[in-house]
């Protein structure tokens, strides 16, 4: 995954006695090309150094430093490494922060070769981070997400007591072997071979392997995390295999084949004219629900047949969904084939219940929705996003993905959103530049997978501002029902919004193609007249602007902005909109339409915000919204051409009828 630039949000407001690497200790942030020059694990020896260089494909070591200089126990200590790249220059900043002593950072730099990124090293490998203290005997591991994030809890360290975090990186781009100036000494493969190369179905071959300045091997169907060197692994392919070995760091890789005969002709994966080369499932048990990958690679047939789907290509992959636990049994087909060799893969199928006391586990997908950015001042801003888990049983998490460009890069702190219904949640990022343009989208994760949420952008004032405002958000769920709840700023004489907000839908769930009307109210709750008052609705992606009842529509941003002027104290308003579900709404899905009411604060002459959602489900169902669509919330008017259309049928219609009845009345029987 990319390098995130986390935010370390710990609080240090009260200090003791306790001090952290104070003036005397060691550097409190270092680093070390593991591959040109590895350093041991442990305190700082004179290896790590606040300065080094590397290449593509070389592994970089970063290391944090922690001490309590004092007499005094250090309460829930906190380490965060929080890496940054500008051109050729890697800068990591370390910070250790405690409840009871002042916060302390520092930095070391890592000069590339040339202008690459850096990646965290894969989860498969050695560990991608890892800690111990002066009393430990071996390193522990770390959430990689947390080092480099909101920080990894140490928690208590004793006066005395000292250690290290220490996280690892690779850096992007192809090594340079030789030849020109490159680095030289970088992860290669010296031989991979198999011994064997061509055995009868149930013999054995050795597969044996040498590298340099490698930290560790992965090979197909074979397994991850292996040796550097082997000189002879035993396998027993059932057919014709290439087996794959990837070196890291750098990622070389190199091939060896068996070659597997059937003297018995038939019945084992091959005969004399036509061989299975592979045949094997991407997930060989999965819960009820979820889908897999049959593939498929086959030499010498005109096609395969493939049980449970009939004739296939002589190779290729399907998706498969069993609903049961199901054996797929691959057969050879074609003039060229004699006799018809078939090999089998069994895919197991678990039910969706957990343990004996019959607690239902769903599997749906997760939903992500991305809402509207808080701006809380020039420098720092509340993302906020609403998570769908859609599941009962184990963990459920959500984050937010943000950064100057579409391309995001940077990450949150995770949170827990177990359970079903819906989930505003939020995060505060800092480090913002005045009047730059940010994008963030909310993430969701389950065992059913992860969703994202649309990329929204939002941009910091040009100026800075004194003041952190909260933000009061409503949310509500069908227009029916509404939970409020404050998010204070991170000031601690933050006070409740001034205003009043919420969005009201005319059905809870609407089909694709159907119109759904929204009402906004708003009320200045406050004994000020608030000013410089803008009123700002935005439409999500499953649904376009069809009306307003004022403002002006912005096509790009998909935002109905209304200027309201100066707002006295008790003073409320109304706004409508109409809205088309269109077809990148996905039944079942839920989808938002979110209100942010923005003033000038007359007291503090900060701009602050309210904020308010109305979630509706996309559905098969197109609920008969007429009279509420045609003739708004609050008024009798329409809104739309549909609306008048049928406004002047229903007229006509009065008065063919009252003119029937009035000949009626003047012609008695």
């Amino acid at each position: 995954m990319a390098v995130a630039l986390g935010v370390l949000m710990v609080s240090t407001t009260t200090f003791a006695d306790a001090s952290l690497n104070s003036p005397g200790s060691m550097p409190t942030m270092t680093v070390a090309n593991n591959t040109t020059h590895p350093c041991s694990f442990g305190q700082i020896n004179g290896c790590w150094q606040p300065s080094t260089t590397a290449s593509p494909g070389d592994i970089i070591a970063a290391q944090i430093y922690f001490k309590n200089t004092s007499n005094e126990t250090a309460h829930d200590v906190k380490v965060a490494i929080q890496p940054s790249r500008s051109g050729t220059h890697v800068t990591f900043n370390g910070v250790v922060v405690s409840s009871n002593a002042p916060r302390v950072s520092g930095t070391a730099t890592v000069t590339l070769s040339q202008e690459e990124t850096i990646s965290t090293m894969p989860q498969n490998g050695p560990y991608q981070a890892d800690w111990r203290t002066n009393t430990d005997t071996s390193p522990k591991p770390v959430n990689i997400d947390y080092a480099l994030g909101g920080g990894f809890t140490i928690g208590d360290l004793a006066a005395g007591e000292e250690g290290v975090l220490t996280v690892r990186f690779q850096v992007n781009g192809t090594p340079n072997n030789g030849g020109g100036g490159g680095n030289t000494n970088a992860c290669a493969i010296n031989n991979f071979s198999a011994n064997p190369t061509s055995i009868n179905l149930g013999s054995t071959s050795a597969l044996s392997w040498t590298t340099s300045n490698c930290q560790y091997v992965n090979i197909t169907q074979v397994g991850t995390n292996l040796a550097t060197d082997n000189s002879g692994y035993t396998v027993s392919p059932t057919n014709t295999t290439t087996y794959t070995l990837t070196a890291y760091p750098g990622g070389a890789t190199a091939k060896a084949t068996v070659t597997v005969t059937n003297n018995n002709n038939g019945g084992g994966g091959t005969n004399n004219y036509c061989t299975i080369n592979s045949f094997y499932v991407d997930s060989n048990s999965i819960v009820q629900g979820q889908t897999t990958t049959l593939h498929w690679n086959t030499s010498g047939a005109n096609y395969v047949y493939i049980s449970g789907f009939g004739n296939e290509p002589s190779s290729g992959s399907v998706s498969i969904s069993p609903y049961t636990s199901t054996s797929y049994t691959l057969t050879l087909n074609g003039s060229n084939c004699n006799g018809n060799g078939s090999q089998s893969v069994y895919v197991s199928v678990n039910q969706p219940y957990y343990g004996g006391g019959g607690t239902t586990i769903n599997y749906q997908q997760p939903q992500a929705i991305t809402t509207v950015a808080s701006v809380l001042g020039s420098y720092s801003a509340q993302l906020n996003g609403i998570a769908v888990p859609n599941t009962s049983y184990g963990s459920a998490s959500a984050w937010f993905e943000y950064g100057v460009t579409t391309s995001l890069g940077n990450r949150s702190d995770t949170q827990n959103v177990n359970g079903y219904g819906t989930y505003p949640y939020n995060a505060n990022i800092s480090g913002l530049a005045p009047g730059g343009t940010y994008y963030y989208r909310a993430v969701v994760q389950t065992q059913a997978g992860i969703a994202y949420g649309s990329v929204v952008p939002f941009s910091a004032p040009a100026a800075a501002s004194t003041y952190v405002p909260p933000t009061k958000v409503v949310y509500v769920s069908s227009g029916r029902t509404t939970r409020t709840t404050t998010n204070v700023g991170a000031v601690a004489n933050s006070q409740p919004s001034l205003f009043s907000l919420q969005v009201n839908s005319n059905a809870d769930h609407m089909c694709v193609g159907g119109t759904i009307t929204y009402t906004v109210n708003y009320q200045n709750v406050s004994a000020q007249d608030l000013q410089n008052v803008v009123l700002r609705i935005t439409f999500p992606g499953e649904i376009d602007y069809v009306s307003s009842s004022g403002g002006d529509y912005d096509a790009v941003g998909r935002v109905v902005t209304i200027s309201l002027g100066d707002v006295q104290p008790g003073q409320q308003g109304q706004a409508t909109v109409t809205g088309q579900v269109n077809n990148s709404g996905a039944v079942g899905k839920l989808t938002v339409m979110t209100a942010t009411i923005n003033y000038t604060n007359p007291v503090t002459h900060a701009q602050e915000q309210a904020v308010a959602y109305s979630l509706i489900t996309i559905s098969n169902d197109c609920p008969s919204v007429l009279g509420a669509s045609v003739f708004g919330f609050g008024g009798f008017l329409p809104t739309t051409l549909l609306g008048w259309l049928l406004l002047i049928l229903i007229i006509l219609a009065l008065v063919v009828l009252a003119r029937s009845l009035y000949r009626k009345n003047e012609h008695p029987a």
